[in-house]
């Protein structure tokens, strides 16, 4: 299981984590992760607990099978961690979205 998918198990078994998180939208790489952190996002919004039957019912395009399996053999206590991990996934990611273009412009090419 990736950090990501771990992390939505940890959002749906503990939606308080939500509240301190620093993780967003933009640091999920998969379309499926990134439903269903919105998903779980707006329905907590709403006001009702993010759990795996709201969230299938907020957004009817998510694999319930797929998104029940998120909460097997997760530990909420440890969430900071895992998300520490996705900023840093996120951060090195970037990183060499730069590296990229700055090896891509033509002054910085070897002659």
């Amino acid at each position: 299981m990736s950090d990501q998918t771990y992390f939505l198990g940890q959002l749906l078994l503990d939606n308080s984590i939500l509240y301190e998180t620093r993780v967003r939208e933009e640091d999920f790489i998969g379309e499926f992760e990134l439903r269903v952190f919105s998903a779980i996002k707006a329905v907590f919004k709403q006001g009702d607990g993010a759990d795996i039957a709201t969230v299938a019912a907020f957004d009817r395009n998510i694999d319930v099978y797929r998104l029940a399996s998120l909460t097997s053999n997760v530990i909420t206590a440890n969430w900071k961690q895992v998300e520490r991990r996705i900023l840093s996934q996120t951060d090195r990611t970037r990183l060499l979205g730069i590296i990229d273009i700055i090896k891509g412009e033509p002054d910085n090419e070897m002659v």
